[in-house]
């Protein structure tokens, strides 16, 4: 979950989305990202407190994978640009050095996946409040 220095003044952002397994919610449980202005010159991602949201979550809820509707996801969403490749079609930034991230959509893609796999593999479903996550 470190975070890429791309420039000289712009870092990758990190996030931790989880989907619930019975119906693929999906939920921010957090969002690492450089602020902007000054105070964003010399951050860096808090790696301790992401790795603490990380153990949280295996705490709380029960957790049957971990891949590496909020505002931040949203905005992260309509920040991604479709870019065609030999490998397909894939999700990137407008440009690798752009402020604009798109951290929070990545992980959210990933959770999903999870939560595809999880079901292709027999996982039951557990009521919603029950949990059954994958990240």
């Amino acid at each position: 979950m470190g975070p890429r220095q791309r420039s000289r003044k712009v870092t990758d952002a990190t996030a931790l989305i989880a989907c619930r397994l019975s119906d693929g919610l999906l939920s921010p449980l957090g969002v690492w990202e450089q602020p902007d202005g000054p105070a964003g010159d010399t951050w860096r991602v808090p790696t301790a407190e992401a790795d603490s949201a990380v153990r949280d979550a295996f705490a709380r809820y029960r957790v049957v994978g971990l891949y590496d509707g909020a505002y931040v996801l949203t905005r992260h969403a309509l920040n991604a640009r479709r870019r065609v490749s030999t490998a397909g079609i894939q999700i990137a930034k407008d440009h690798p050095d752009s402020p604009r991230k798109i951290d929070a959509l990545v992980a959210a893609v990933l959770a999903f996946e999870a939560r595809a796999d999880a079901i292709a593999a027999g996982i039951p479903a557990e009521p919603a409040d029950m949990g059954g996550w994958t990240f």
